[in-house]
């Protein structure tokens, strides 16, 4: 399937439109290129974007190895509604981490969600921690990469 167009990144407001949704499409890259799309809960905080995901899944470790990924807003259902934005994604451990926590969570009503989440999947049996990511755009973006969704 072909995924749309990357938008080139000239400015700070490259996820102005991502401010809006709470939601964005996390597209990771697999070693033969091909892209994986995931729905993420988002937040955005001084011109960067931030996620989270427990440490064991895909994408953490599409992530490690190709760190180059695609954001666009979505529904929760991963619907893309507006533009695709490259972007480079870092795990954040420490103080980065709280400050992403920060602008993931920056409500209560916000962190009380995400604090549900964590321990619904505690009741599950999630051995794994949850790990919180940055994005930053990347100015220039290449042409578009496949996705498959």
């Amino acid at each position: 399937m072909n995924a749309p167009m990357v938008q080139a990144v000239t400015d700070d407001t490259a996820f102005a439109t991502l401010s809006v949704a709470r939601t964005a499409l996390l597209t990771t890259f697999r070693r033969d290129g091909c892209g994986v799309a995931t729905p993420v809960g988002i937040g955005i905080a001084d011109g960067k974007a931030y996620f989270t995901t427990r440490e064991g899944t895909g994408k953490v470790k599409r992530i490690a190895r190709d760190p180059e990924v695609a954001l666009a807003p979505c529904t929760y259902r991963g619907r893309v509604t507006g533009t695709v934005i490259a972007g480079m994604a870092r795990r954040l451990e420490g103080d980065e981490a709280e400050r992403g926590r920060a602008a993931l969570y920056g409500t209560i009503w916000r962190r009380l969600f995400g604090q549900l989440w964590v321990l619904i999947a505690r009741l599950s049996g999630a051995k794994d921690r949850w790990v919180i990511y940055e994005v930053s755009p990347i100015p220039d973006a290449p042409a578009q990469r496949e996705s498959r969704r």
